[in-house]
């Protein structure tokens, strides 16, 4: 302990709690110990690590450390018949036919052009899966593909 009775020269090691006693010195609560001498603790403190930082590459690097996002994607391949309403929008969302803003009614109609009428509230629960599972995006005016929505496109055949 320094004469100033702040300070001592054991550090912890590895696997030592910071939550006990060191060198026989207890713990005390923060509201029992006098605003000054907390003061004058912090002051002593922050000038030892504006110290050691100027010396220390890791410690300079985590006092300069932005915040940052890291985002995982998870890519969802979904498998899906050709001949059922979700395989024939996912077959429009493979030709082009959503890269632009579409209104249901027009995908209706395009889906009765190349097939079977198709029944307005099960296109809506078709197009709302979608939505859900990121493959298009529903905007004011529309349905439109998902920003960096991968297509691949596979046929199966039979001899």
């Amino acid at each position: 302990m320094t004469p100033d009775g702040l300070t001592t020269t054991r550090t912890t090691g590895p696997g030592e709690r910071l939550d006990r006693p060191v060198d026989g010195i207890p713990f005390a609560k923060i509201g029992d110990l006098d605003p000054a001498l907390l003061e004058q603790v912090y002051r002593q403190f922050k000038n030892r690590l504006l110290d050691e930082a100027r010396v220390d590459p890791i410690l300079a690097h985590i006092l300069t450390t932005s915040p940052e996002i890291s985002v995982e994607v998870e890519r969802r391949d979904v498998r899906i018949d050709g001949d059922s309403l979700k395989g024939r929008l996912a077959q429009l969302i493979a030709a082009g036919f959503f890269d632009a803003t579409k209104p249901a009614r027009e995908i209706n109609k395009e889906l009765n052009r190349t097939g079977g009428e198709v029944n307005s509230g099960n296109l809506s629960r078709a197009l709302g899966d979608f939505r859900k599972d990121g493959f298009v995006t529903e905007e004011s005016d529309g349905f439109v593909r998902a920003p960096g929505l991968k297509v691949s496109k596979r046929s199966v055949t039979t001899e």
